[in-house]
């Protein structure tokens, strides 16, 4: 009887994983920490930059807007608009010796600039200054929207007339209309004229006399 060999079993071998693969998932792991740390970084920049983009869209969007804000708050009731702005200036453009007219309104008050012929007389303009009130009241009445009452503020009123461009021309006349939404009249003033002649005739005595030196 021949007898057979008796077969050694094999070890068994504990088969190791390639370390690359442990290398791979830590450098993967990396990665992700990376990607979102910008992720972050990028929500926190973008926020502040949001918040001052929508700041200058707003601010953007008002521009040309009357700068009321919350100090009228309340007041200035009838409002006046646009179209009755307009409306005065057209009326006062027509008017005879008025050469340009301008009228804008902005942080309660109305302001008219007219400019009317160069040779008019002081008397002339004057006169003209009081017609141009009445055609500011025509439209917008001066008892409704430039007076207050006791619980709102109103609109002030100032209105200039004169015959140059140039303040520093010789023979520049100006005309100021005054009507504070507080007084209860209106104040007529020729403001390139001294209130006080005696004084003005002093001072510019003593200029001549420094130039002369």
């Amino acid at each position: 009887m021949i007898k057979r060999k008796s077969e050694k079993a094999e070890p068994l071998v504990r088969k190791e994983k390639p370390s690359g693969i442990k290398r791979k998932r830590k450098k993967l792991g990396a990665h992700q920490a990376a990607k979102y740390i910008l992720i972050v970084g990028i929500i926190i920049i973008c926020i502040p930059v949001a918040v001052v983009g929508a700041i200058l869209i707003t601010a953007s969007s008002g521009t040309g807007k009357p700068a009321e804000g919350h100090r009228f708050k309340g007041d200035l009731d009838p409002e006046i608009t646009s179209d009755m702005v307009e409306s005065i200036q057209s009326k006062i453009d027509s008017m005879a010796d008025v050469e340009n007219c301008e009228a804008t309104l902005s942080t309660g008050q109305l302001t008219v600039y007219v400019d009317v012929d160069d040779s008019l007389t002081t008397t002339q303009i004057e006169e003209i200054a009081k017609d141009v009130y009445e055609k500011v009241d025509g439209v917008a009445s001066v008892s409704r929207y430039f007076t207050n009452t006791s619980t709102k503020r109103m609109y002030d009123l100032a209105i200039d007339v004169f015959n140059y461009n140039d303040e520093d021309a010789v023979g520049f006349i100006c005309w100021n209309v005054q009507k504070n939404a507080q007084m209860e009249e209106p104040r007529y003033n020729e403001i390139t004229k001294a209130l006080d002649e005696e004084l003005a005739k002093e001072l510019r005595g003593e200029l001549v006399e420094e130039d002369d030196e």
